[in-house]
């Protein structure tokens, strides 16, 4: 956020005109107008100063050392934390050694639960994944079914973690590890999962069609039709559906995003209700998650928001489902214009899940749509909202 940007929103969080804060500050108003707007510098330290004791700053030296512009992102630097980098690029031995593989299957049982359940999910992965792709490594040299089984899934976990972090080219270079791996378990069902992330992966990338290509793959893999049995196919396989849906809500096609969806349906009515085979949450919770979204996707807010108001995600689905549902919400709500709705999906979201605000993409560009809006029966909420999220 520029200097001029923050100048703006705490000006109006005082309730000043922008006649009345120059006047106060010694400038005229289109002075102010300029810097606002960032047609002109603001570098003299007096004039922060005064600035800042105006705006009744708190932290003054984080206030003024926004105006040393960011570092820009190279290209292809990494977001991702150092650790999970080196993990990836630098593992510890890479030499065959004994490891307990019910212990590691069990680490990895717990780790993948605490991505889609903990409040602090992020956290936990910036602690958890390092030591788990560290020990995933050590088993290189051995491709048994079970040790490909467990490297797949780590991969497979790690891109998961990668693209909410927003690192595509990481999450790529994950997901192709799972792949192979899964391809060497010889057990469809996992690779299915994995085709999943991958599909997920290049729609991040920008590569639409090829994803829908991978989610295509996938569901032939599985069943040519609707599977009925055994549960975990149709679980896997709905998933999948899932997945294409929101690929050709991209790709801006509603017709095959709505028959992918009714296919998805059909397969949640033959499970009855929800779960999370091999970590792909799908069910009828799910199927009404996704549909939601494709609308938004899709631009037809007001039909997203009557179809979320039929989808219960209270206890059914996991956190991190709920927490990206709610945002959706969020986000329908401040397209509508409706500040108040929309700042109480964002804290449900919080609730869900703590850290999902200062990570998800969709997430800021709402807080930064509402901080735009400025509605004062939720102004001083979002402020503090976007204060824990440390998006100023």
């Amino acid at each position: 956020m520029t200097i001029g940007r923050r100048i703006e929103l705490l000006r109006r969080r005082r309730g000043l005109s922008r006649q009345a804060f120059a006047g106060l500050v010694g400038y005229s108003a289109e002075w102010l107008r300029q810097v606002e707007r960032g047609d002109r510098r603001l570098d003299k330290l007096t004039t922060l100063l005064r600035v800042a004791e105006v705006l009744r700053v708190e932290d003054v030296s984080s206030f003024i050392g926004i105006v040393v512009p960011p570092q820009r992102r190279q290209p292809g630097e990494s977001t991702a934390p150092s650790d999970v980098c080196r993990a990836l690029f630098h593992p510890g031995s890479s030499e065959s050694a004994t490891v307990d593989l019910g212990a590691l299957s069990d680490r990895l049982e717990a780790t993948w639960t605490g991505w889609q359940g903990s409040t602090h999910r992020y956290s936990l992965m910036q602690r958890c994944l390092p030591p788990l792709l560290d020990q995933v490594c050590r088993l290189a040299a051995d491709d048994g079914p079970e040790i490909m089984r467990i490297t797949a899934e780590t991969y497979r976990l790690t891109a998961a973690y990668l693209r909410h972090v927003d690192d595509p080219p990481l999450a790529l270079l994950a997901s192709e590890r799972a792949l192979s791996a899964a391809h060497r378990c010889g057990d469809d069902l996992v690779l299915a999962a994995c085709e999943g992330g991958m599909a997920s992966t290049l729609l991040l990338l920008g590569c639409a069609a090829d994803a829908a290509d991978v989610c295509r793959r996938a569901a032939a893999r599985l069943s040519p039709g609707i599977p009925t049995d055994p549960p975990e196919i149709v679980s896997v396989w709905g998933a999948t559906q899932l997945i294409a849906a929101e690929i050709e809500a991209v790709r801006n096609d509603h017709l095959a995003a709505w028959e992918l969806l009714d296919l998805a349906g059909k397969a949640a009515e033959v499970l009855g209700h929800d779960r999370n085979d091999l970590h792909s949450s799908f069910g009828p919770t799910d199927v009404g998650i996704h549909a939601v979204r494709v609308e938004i996707v899709l631009g037809r807010i007001r039909r997203a928001l009557r179809l979320a108001s039929k989808v219960d995600v209270s206890g059914a689905v996991t956190s991190e489902r709920q927490a990206r549902h709610y945002i959706a919400l969020a986000r329908a709500h401040a397209a509508e214009r409706d500040a108040a709705a929309a700042a109480f999906a964002l804290f449900q979201a919080e609730e869900a899940c703590a850290e999902e605000i200062a990570f998800n993409g969709d997430a800021h560009q709402v807080v930064h749509a509402l901080l735009d809006l400025d509605d004062a029966a939720v102004r001083s909420h979002v402020w503090r909202l976007a204060e824990r999220a440390k998006l100023l």
